[in-house]
C-alpha cells in the first residue's frame, strides 16, 4: 500500500513564503532592467513603464512624485501616453500639485501629437465644457470630442450625443444625437442605450417607436442604469404583450 504525501498547513506556507520571495526577486530583476534602459539609454518606453511601477507600488511601495518624474522623461521624447498620464496627474493633484491649466497643456500635447490619443482628446475637450484649465469653449469642446468619438472613444460619442441633443457647442439636431448614442450604445455604454431608449419613446431623432425604446431600455437595465428599469414599467402600458416580447427577443438578439 502506498501512502499519501501528507501536505501540512507548515509545509503550505513554507511553499507560499519561497514562491512569493521568487516573484519578488523576478520584479526586483525586471525594475533594474528597466531602470538601466531607462537611465543609460533613456529609453522612452522604459520610463513610461517605470512611471506605471511608481504609481501603482508594484514590487514596492507606490510613489506618485516619482511616477511623475519619470512620465516626464518619457513626454519630453513625445511619448503621448506618457503626456496624458502627466495631464491625469495635473488634473487629479496625483504626486504634483493641482494645476488644470498645466493638465491642458499635456493632453493637448498628447490630442495633437500624431496620430492623437482619444483619450487626451476627450479629456481636453471636458476642460473646455467645464471651463478649467482653459477658457470655456464649448465648440471646441464639441470638436475634440468628435475627433475622440470618430476613433471610437465610447465616452466622448455619449457627450457628443448630449451636445447635439442639447445644442451645445453645434447646432441642435436630435438625428445626429441619435447616430452618436447609438454609436456609444453598440459598446454596451448604458447611459446612451437609456438616452435612446428616451429619444425613441418621444420621438426625437426618429419616428416614435416604443418597442425600440423598450428594446434600448431593457439593454440598459441589464447594463446597471436603474433609471431604464422605471421607465420598462411605464412602458407597458404603451405595447401589447407580443410587442413586449419582440422588444425583448431583440434586445437578447442585440448583442450576438
Amino acid at each position: 500500500m502506498h501512502c499519501k504525501p501528507r501536505h501540512t498547513p507548515l509545509l503550505a506556507a513554507m511553499v507560499a513564503i519561497l514562491l512569493a520571495m521568487a516573484a519578488e526577486a523576478q520584479n526586483a530583476d525586471s525594475t533594474d532592467a528597466l531602470l538601466r534602459r531607462a537611465e543609460t539609454e533613456n529609453d522612452a518606453e522604459a520610463q513610461y513603464a517605470l512611471g506605471w511601477l511608481y504609481r501603482d507600488g508594484d514590487g514596492g511601495e507606490a510613489d506618485p512624485a516619482e511616477a511623475v518624474r519619470w512620465w516626464r522623461r518619457a513626454a519630453k521624447q513625445k511619448h503621448r501616453k506618457a503626456e496624458y498620464n502627466l495631464g491625469v496627474m495635473y488634473a487629479n493633484g496625483h504626486g504634483i500639485p493641482q494645476d488644470y491649466s498645466e493638465a491642458a497643456r499635456w493632453y493637448r500635447r498628447a490630442a495633437e501629437n500624431a496620430p492623437g490619443l482619444p483619450q487626451a482628446q476627450y479629456n481636453l475637450g471636458v476642460l473646455y465644457y467645464d471651463g478649467q484649465g482653459v477658457a470655456k469653449d464649448l465648440t471646441e469642446a464639441a470638436r475634440l470630442f468628435a475627433l475622440a468619438g470618430e476613433a471610437g472613444y465610447v465616452r466622448a460619442q455619449f457627450s457628443l450625443g448630449l451636445m447635439y441633443r442639447l445644442g451645445q457647442g453645434v447646432a441642435q439636431n436630435a438625428t445626429t444625437a441619435l447616430q452618436w448614442y447609438t454609436a456609444a450604445a453598440a459598446q454596451r455604454f448604458a447611459p446612451a442605450q437609456y438616452r435612446l431608449g428616451v429619444m425613441y419613446a418621444q420621438g426625437q431623432g426618429a419616428d416614435q417607436d416604443f418597442t425600440t425604446a423598450y428594446m434600448w431600455f431593457s439593454l440598459a437595465a441589464a447594463g446597471g442604469d436603474s433609471d431604464a428599469e422605471t421607465e420598462l414599467d411605464g412602458l407597458v402600458e404603451f405595447l401589447s404583450d407580443e410587442e413586449v416580447l419582440e422588444a425583448q427577443r431583440r434586445a437578447r438578439a442585440y448583442f450576438r
